[in-house]
């Protein structure tokens, strides 16, 4: 768990969603169909940064602010990954015992979907400038934003290779297509070929170097 101190930032909610706190409910920022974000604490903020950046790359994203984890609303989450089919879990904490694996249980129990955790990895962290310690333990939007392009990306692989896999079409084909359909997606670091290989390694379970000719 960090203990950070927050920069000034805009207020996020309306007066009338302390209704929603005060009932533990979940809170919609942003609506969007391709991915789903959902944070807690400071990393709320950096999810709404990183969901308009992504915007910008045609992937909108769905932000969800869970400022109760225990008990936990369900009902906002499941309804959200229903349409979206990925999320992203971020928060100041380690990734056990924490909102990312109450996510994960309530996924397994009622909806498995594919899930990636922005949190810190089960490490001793330090003392620092706030900003220096979100950047050394990824947590800021730059991390999120990848995060969720990259379950975006590869949930529209995999519809992909099974829209045109039944259709007939080639090992090949598909890789182009899947390739030009996430174009762009790998953010912060990614590339053209690690999203290849990514693809590669879901639609045909091996490298895309490695592919039959």
């Amino acid at each position: 768990f960090l203990m950070i101190r927050r920069p000034p930032r805009s207020t996020l909610s309306s007066s009338s969603a302390a209704s929603d706190v005060y009932k533990r409910q979940g809170i919609l920022l942003k609506s969007g169909n391709d991915a789903t974000i959902v944070s807690t604490g400071h990393l709320v903020w950096e999810s709404l940064i990183a969901a308009e950046k992504l915007e910008n790359e045609g992937i909108s994203c769905e932000v969800i602010n869970i400022h109760t984890i225990k008990p936990l609303d369900e009902k906002i989450i499941l309804d959200s990954v229903k349409k979206t089919r990925c999320v992203v879990s971020a928060e100041e904490h380690n990734y056990y015992g924490g909102l990312g694996e109450s996510i994960s249980r309530t996924l397994t129990s009622f909806f498995p979907c594919s899930q990636e955790f922005v949190a810190t990895k089960d490490t001793f962290v330090e003392s620092g400038k706030p900003s220096d310690l979100m950047n050394k333990y990824g947590l800021n939007d730059t991390a999120i934003a990848k995060y969720a392009c990259n379950e975006a990306g590869f949930f529209a692989a995999n519809e992909s290779m099974q829209i045109m896999g039944a259709a007939g079409f080639s090992e090949d084909s598909l890789a182009q297509y899947c390739v030009k359909r996430t174009r762009g997606w790998m953010i912060a670091g990614g590339s053209v070929e690690i999203l290849k290989n990514r693809i590669a390694e879901g639609v045909f379970d091996r490298k895309f170097s490695q592919r039959k000719t």
